[in-house]
């Protein structure tokens, strides 16, 4: 397969927020798929750049769980979130399962008045996966892991940036419908 064949093979994915430190990169890209509801989903992705080599880890949403999120962080009643997901037909090179893990917290002062300078924390984790049931992915061994904390403005940010992203493409492929 040529080069240009090939490259017409991998999908690019519009970035829809990002965050950057010295040490971490949060980002969300566009994975919205209108004809196909099982892969419509928003990439979240965490990368390390304290360790050598650079840990990179990711985990795909639903975009309604995710603008449920978005609604919760903007309006201040978010408490926290864990999602954990699995492929039984991953492409590790051992060809075991695959677990994820996505879980996001807000942490709180530890005294009254206090400000906590960078309240939500994200994190993903990826691993060795074991499946139970009809389909269902647990860890069973956590290989990756991937935490950055997050001011209140980063946090709102990134809900605003990703809310009004699926908002635009729900409405988009809406009109297009009915034209």
């Amino acid at each position: 397969m040529s080069n240009a064949a090939q490259n017409q093979n991998v999908v690019q994915r519009k970035q829809i927020f990002v965050v950057k430190t010295n040490k971490n990169v949060f980002e969300a890209l566009d994975g919205l798929n209108a004809e196909n509801e099982k892969f419509n989903k928003i990439q979240l992705n965490l990368v390390n750049h304290e360790v050598n080599p650079s840990v990179f880890v990711s985990h795909s949403i639903n975009p309604d769980v995710l603008q449920v999120l978005a609604f919760e962080i903007l309006n201040g009643s978010f408490t926290g979130f864990a999602e954990y997901k699995g492929s039984a037909n991953s492409k590790r090179a051992d060809g075991k399962p695959e677990a994820r893990t996505l879980k996001i917290s807000k942490r709180q002062p530890s005294k009254p008045g206090e400000v906590v300078k960078y309240p939500f924390a994200i994190t993903i984790e990826t691993g060795e996966g074991q499946v139970i049931g009809e389909g269902a992915v647990k860890m069973v061994k956590k290989e990756q892991s991937v935490n950055m904390l997050l001011s209140e403005m980063d946090m709102k940010r990134f809900a605003v940036r990703v809310s009004k992203f699926i908002d635009n493409f729900n409405y988009f492929h809406q009109t297009k419908n009915y034209k």
